[in-house]
């Protein structure tokens, strides 16, 4: 199910979250999120984040070149960077409790 949208400011891109249900390491049903991104003029999406995580809330940097996002990956949720270009996820958060949504 796809949710968690977020438009780029011009509208030509849409970054966005699709939640899934895979088994987890004990064979146990675990709902997790992916990352996508939308072109609009074309309608190709293309897959941000992958793994056993929950990778939502994304927002848009103001220069457009990075979306930071809420992901579970390091058990508490933190605040991630991830460049739109390519490359990893940087974690820029570490708060003992979580994070919330960027």
């Amino acid at each position: 199910m796809a949710s968690d949208r977020e438009v780029f400011p011009d509208g030509t891109q849409v970054a966005y979250t699709v939640t899934h249900i895979a088994k987890d390491k004990d064979d146990k049903d675990k709902e997790y999120s992916t990352l996508y991104l939308l072109d609009v003029a074309t309608g190709t999406s293309r897959k941000m984040t992958s793994g056993q995580a929950k990778d939502m809330s994304p927002e848009w940097s103001p220069d457009g070149k990075t979306i930071a996002f809420l992901s579970d990956r390091n058990e508490k949720p933190q605040i991630f960077l991830l460049p739109v270009d390519g490359g990893e996820a940087q974690q820029l958060t570490t708060l003992k409790q979580g994070a919330g949504a960027p």
